[in-house]
Order: structure tokens, then C-alpha cells, then sequence
């Protein structure tokens, strides 16, 4: 059960990144 949550917890940091690096670009534009 680790792996499968530790994939969960990375892909929500790494949409949280996305996310927060979108508004910044949004926010530049």
C-alpha cells in the first residue's frame, strides 16, 4: 500500500505545482 500512496501523494504535489506554477504564468500574462 506505500508505492500506491506515495504515486497518490506525488501527483497531487505534482498537480498542486502545475496549479500554482499556472496561476503564477496567468498572473505574469
Amino acid at each position: 500500500g506505500r508505492p500506491l500512496y506515495i504515486l497518490r501523494l506525488g501527483q497531487m504535489d505534482v498537480k498542486g505545482l502545475l496549479k500554482s506554477i499556472g496561476e503564477d504564468e496567468l498572473l505574469l500574462l
